[in-house]
């Protein structure tokens, strides 16, 4: 999370009397973490205005074998070519190695101890809370009926259409011309879409922020970007030019959600229900309306629940537009990151 740590120090210096305050506060912190985890003299820069912190080493340059608070000669002129032996050589330490003993070297005022609590929280999230989530729980067959329920007590609620029955499932099929996979089933059965009136929440998903589509909303995309990709001329008589969107239309897929950035829609989410260009049968795409390609996802309806459920349990569902809270942001595309360890953008130009 050290991409946002201007924001952080920015943040944490408001609340603790500005950024010499902090500046003095959170280098006493680091110094006392990292004399716990390192063997040398260490030394702490940061610069709240320029949003940089790091954390140096100092090691004796030695030939042959290296103590803890040593470094050996051709290590140490990987790092400095002009290094020899004797010399003090200042070296980076990894910020996440400091992480076991941070928590026992945060002694500050009580009054500034919530926004030192809260910079080193945000700063270490993908260390401290993202890398321990299972990728794949246990109760994942229950994960599309678990968010609906959640969905109905968040503010959510309002913008969810009561869910769909056998006869309304049937026609949806007949209409996209291909079975419904189990777990759209479930999640069709729960909700029929959400609204979409202006400032209805979006579910995020990152960069890109969703609203569930009605049954006759995911016709109407089907059948706009078929009737699209028929409109598209041959390559050769496109030669030189960007390829539209639409060239990458697939009529096996099966539209579910409509993705925007705060304006017009930016991309369709889908499932291939035959496994025609995703990894397996049912998994998600979802495909750009500005690039002729799309994102696999490398899950299917169950698996995006899981993750849903996760950003609703952190509190960061609800879509935050680009610019409006980078803190937050970074932290749902970590989650994203780890919970979609193979996502994968593929180009169909």
């Amino acid at each position: 999370m050290d991409h946002i740590l201007g924001p952080l120090l920015r943040r944490a210096a408001a609340e603790v009397g500005g950024p010499e305050a902090l500046r003095r506060s959170l280098a006493a912190v680091l110094e006392r973490a990292a004399r716990r985890a390192v063997a040398g003299v260490v030394d702490v820069e940061i610069d709240v205005e320029a949003g940089t912190m790091s954390v140096l080493e100092y090691r004796s340059v030695v030939e042959g074998n290296a103590e803890p608070d040593e470094i050996e000669l051709a290590q140490a002129q990987a790092i400095d070519p002009d290094a020899d032996v004797g010399d003090e050589l200042g070296c980076a330490v990894d910020l996440d190695a400091l992480v076991p003993h941070l928590r026992g070297a945060l002694v500050v005022p009580a009054e500034h101890y919530p926004a030192f609590d809260a910079l080193l929280r945000d700063l270490f999230w993908d260390v401290e809370v993202v890398r321990l989530l299972p990728r794949r729980p246990s109760e994942l067959d229950t994960a599309v009926e678990r968010l609906v329920a959640a969905l109905r007590e968040s503010p959510f609620a309002a913008g969810l259409r009561p869910g769909c029955d056998a006869v309304e499932m049937q026609a949806h099929e007949l209409m996209l011309g291909g079975s419904l996979p189990p777990a759209l089933r479930r999640l069709l059965a729960g909700t029929a879409g959400m609204e979409g009136a202006e400032g209805e929440p979006r579910l995020s998903l990152g960069s890109v922020g969703y609203r569930l589509l009605s049954p006759l909303e995911s016709q109407q995309e089907h059948a706009a970007w078929t009737q699209r990709r028929e409109e598209v001329p041959p390559r050769a008589e496109r030669a030189g030019a960007a390829a539209p969107a639409a060239c990458a239309w697939n009529t096996d897929w099966m539209p579910i959600a409509l993705g925007d950035r705060g304006g017009e829609p930016t991309d369709l989410l889908v499932v291939d229900s035959i496994g025609a260009t995703a990894d397996q049968p049912g998994e998600l795409l979802s495909v750009s309306f500005e690039r002729a390609g799309w994102w696999a996802l490398g899950i299917d309806v169950s698996g995006l629940a899981h993750v849903w459920l996760v950003l609703l349990e952190h509190g960061l569902l609800r879509y935050l537009p680009p610019g409006v809270d980078a803190i937050a942001t970074a932290k749902v595309e970590a989650l994203v990151q780890h919970l979609l360890p193979r996502r994968r953008w593929v180009d169909a130009g």
